[in-house]
Parts: C-alpha cells; structure tokens; sequence
C-alpha cells in the first residue's frame, strides 16, 4: 500500500542506496533487479494488506504470493547470498485462544492471512527446490512510527493530539503488541545467525497479550490525554474479527537470541512522542 511504498523515509539513507524499479509480480525483472545488486541479504517486506471479508482476495494473492515466488526464485543462484528473509504475519494462524507456536496449525480467517499462509508455504517450497537459505518471520501486531493513518495507533494519536473523541469498538481483543523497533532488531538477528535461521519460521512477538483497550490507554497515557476522549464501545466489532492472538516466542528467543527492548509502555512512549513530534507528515 501507498504507507509502505512512501520514500520519504529513507531520505536520511539516501545517499547509501541504490534503487531498482520492478513489479515485484514480473519474475524476470526481481531476478534481474537481484542479479545486478548481488546482495548477500534479501529481507522481502513487500506486501499488500486488507482485512476486510469485501478484500479482493485475487489482488492480495498476486502482491502476496505471486511477488513472494518471484523473489524467492530470484535468489537462487545468487553468488553471494547467506540469506533472505520472508515476512509472514499471525494472520496465518488465524483466531487462536492459546499462545501459537511456529507448529500451531495454519488456519486463516481472512483472504489477506489465507494469501499470506500460502505466500509462506511458496517460499519455503521454492527455497528447499532450488536451494535458498530462507527464514520466515511472523510479526504479530506492530505499532510504532510512520504508520498508515487508518491503522489504530496513528489514528487515535492523531484524535487526542487534536482533541477529538475517539469511537472504538469495546476493545476487549486480545492481542500481542510489538513495536516495530523491534521488529527490526529481529531481521537484523536473523541476518547475524544465517545459519542458525536457515529453514525456520520464527514468531516475533513480546510474548505477552493484552486487550485492545488495554494499548489505546497506554497510548492515551503517553500522550497525555484524557481518557474520556476514548469511546469504547461506539464502533461494531469486524465480522472476521480475530478475538485473541498470543504468541509463542521461545524459538526466537533461543535460537537468535532477540528479545524485545520496549515493554507495552515504554514502545508508546516512543511511539506518542514521534507523533507529537510529527503531526505534520499527516497533515495534521
């Protein structure tokens, strides 16, 4: 989508970055655009996303599964490759009401989830045929800085520093909450022990699940707002919702040796304050 497709980004980057166009859909372009950078790690972060049950469920496979395949073939042969790293989603295990681990059973509840899942299973095929080191990360529920306006965090950010109610649903969704900081400290574990994350799938998660209401008020908190802003309660519940996602994250934790730096509070902290700081980027 246009939040992960934003270059704006990397402007403080930019002058260590080559850039190559491609459809990620088009296998003969991603192999070309791999074979000229030669990277001796490939993180495949692209991606489409729609929760909705009206989702067009073509689209996301083609942006999911058919781009997934084409960067996955695209590394084989590489010269210099020690590995590339998928990302994947809790998505893929769908509505559990126990903590997941990476054996739990693939039982999707959403176009986006079920393309997903099968974006995974045609990347670890292709990987073992044609013999590419390949890791799958599933990242549970991200928050942090410079997401979509639509998505939860940033929207109620944005509210309270304006000083509008927020309608939500009651919030009672269970859900394990990651910041996406550490996300990133988890592609870069994967990368320092290539061997070691070779043929896993690995859950990226804190490993501790709290309510939907739960994240909203510590967000509120960060910032300073008042809690009466957040109407819980006004807003439907979806009619997919996923009412309890938590994870496993023991694999992770023993075999790269990530943990996650920011607890529930201290990641909003961050997280409330680069929004304070950035209403602007939002036009806000």
């Amino acid at each position: 989508g246009p939040a992960g497709a934003d270059t704006p980004r990397l402007d403080d980057v930019a002058d260590r970055v080559s850039w190559a166009a491609a459809d990620f859909t088009d296998a003969a372009a991603v192999a070309s655009a791999l074979a000229a950078a030669a990277p001796a790690l490939v993180f495949h972060l692209a991606g489409a996303i729609a929760l909705s049950p009206a989702a067009d469920a073509a689209a996301l496979a083609q942006a999911n599964v058919t781009a997934t395949a084409a960067v996955v073939a695209g590394c084989a042969g590489l010269p210099d490759l020690r590995l590339c790293v998928h990302t994947g989603t809790c998505a893929e295990y769908g509505d559990l009401r126990e903590d997941s681990d990476e054996g739990s059973p693939v039982a999707p509840t959403t176009a986006y989830g079920a393309t997903k899942a099968a974006a995974t299973v045609i990347a670890r095929t292709i990987a073992g045929e044609r013999g590419v080191p390949l890791a799958v990360l599933r990242p549970y529920n991200l928050y942090g800085e410079w997401e979509a306006p639509a998505r939860l965090v940033p929207h109620v950010a944005l509210s309270l520093l304006e000083g509008r109610k927020v309608p939500l649903t009651g919030g009672e969704q269970a859900k394990d909450y990651l910041y996406v900081g550490d996300l990133a400290r988890a592609y870069l574990a994967a990368a320092a022990s290539a061997d070691a994350a070779t043929g896993g799938v690995f859950n990226v998660a804190s490993g501790e699940c709290v309510t939907v209401r739960e994240v909203v008020e510590a967000l509120c908190d960060a910032l300073g707002a008042d809690r009466a802003l957040l109407r819980f309660g006004e807003v439907p519940y979806r009619e997919n919702e996923m009412w309890r996602q938590s994870a496993s994250v023991a694999r992770i934790r023993t075999t790269l040796r990530w943990e996650p730096a920011q607890t529930l509070a201290s990641g909003m902290a961050v997280t409330a304050a680069w929004y304070r700081d950035n209403r602007g980027l939002y036009g806000r």
